[in-house]
């Protein structure tokens, strides 16, 4: 469907997707962290330079209706809920 597509990812399961109509993808402007907490700063960072390229021809479409992503992805989203809910609870 797009003419490129990557991925960002801080190496701890989470992925962003980006996909453009555009042939090459390139940051319009750096990204601007000074406004991201201290707390994911460095998976913030981690994640803008970690970069795949995604192979085209092996993937698949991602449609409201067939989302594997969000089906291999529930434990990773489990195991980041009970993180945050036990990080609230030592505060």
């Amino acid at each position: 469907m797009f003419q490129t597509v990557r991925a960002h990812t801080s190496g701890d399961g989470g992925i962003f997707f980006v996909a453009s109509d555009r042939p090459v993808l390139e940051f319009v402007h750096p990204p601007d962290l000074a406004d991201v907490h201290q707390d994911v700063l460095r998976d913030t960072e981690t994640t803008y330079r970690n970069v795949v390229e995604p192979i085209l021809a092996d993937g698949r479409v991602l449609t409201d209706d067939f989302n594997p992503a969000e089906f291999y992805d529930a434990r990773n989203r489990e195991e980041l809920r009970r993180k945050l809910a036990m990080s609230e609870r030592e505060m």
